[in-house]
């Protein structure tokens, strides 16, 4: 069981500084790992992200700001304890074709922008 750390996302964690390494990233697959905690705000920092694939852990507490992952394909967030509204930048991914949030505890209405996704 562990967390993701806060500052995933910038260019700076675990006390190290990567320059930008991980602004590369394209997949960021960490489904069925026991993780937990918070989701961290810095995952939208991972602008080239086509997948962000966290179903199955047992993350908590609402959904960050993700509206700038443009490149998002699959969002797969499924099978955690997440609580709250939908934010409405999930309205901002125009690439998302994949979007799995059941088995939260989410809340509110799917907004009308969201009918992009096929």
């Amino acid at each position: 069981r562990g967390r993701l750390p806060k500052s995933l996302g910038k260019r700076s964690f675990f006390g190290r500084s990567y320059h930008g390494t991980l602004s590369n990233l394209t997949v960021l697959d960490l489904g069925t790992n026991y993780l937990g905690g918070n989701l961290p705000g810095g995952l939208g920092g991972f602008r080239l992200l086509t997948r962000l694939e966290l179903e199955n852990n047992q993350f908590s507490g609402e959904i960050p700001e993700l509206g700038s992952l443009k490149k998002l394909r699959n969002l797969l967030l499924s099978k955690n304890a997440l609580v709250g509204k939908l934010p409405k930048s999930l309205s901002k991914l125009i690439s998302l074709e994949r979007l799995e949030l059941d088995h939260n505890r989410l809340g509110g209405e799917l907004t009308s922008e969201l009918n992009v996704i096929s």
